[in-house]
């Protein structure tokens, strides 16, 4: 669901509590170093390269620290597991609301142009 923060302009898509993209990245990284089906034996380096700093960081911070993924998993989010819940959240946002598609529907009927607005997202 989203929410306004207290500006009363930026949304908040329901992210966990003191979520950062510095947390995403890290998140991101550590998969990218170990599953074994996105960089294969080369994966610190690339990740490393990736995220702008040495293998060294790479192999120090991120080897090992994720396991269980599995060696069939291509991407990012099939590696963490959340390719379903990733098409959830890709529809939603490229998906217009319900009013903005009553809004086309009446507008095409009249034949005016299709009004512009913001997309909703409610995750399920």
């Amino acid at each position: 669901m989203t929410e306004k923060d207290d500006d009363g302009k930026t949304l908040r898509y329901g992210a966990p509590p003191k979520s950062t993209w510095q947390t995403f990245r890290k998140t991101c990284g550590c998969y990218l170093t170990n599953a074994p089906g996105i960089f294969g034996s080369a994966s610190a380096y690339r990740s490393a390269r990736q995220l702008g700093h040495s293998v060294e960081i790479a192999e120090r911070y991120y080897v090992n620290v994720v396991r269980g993924i599995p060696k069939s998993a291509h991407t990012v989010e099939a590696a963490m597991q959340i390719t379903k819940q990733l098409e959830r959240i890709i529809d939603a946002v490229t998906t217009l609301a319900p009013h903005e598609r009553r809004a086309r529907r009446a507008g095409a009927r009249r034949g005016s142009p299709a009004p512009s607005g913001t997309v909703s997202m409610v995750l399920g």
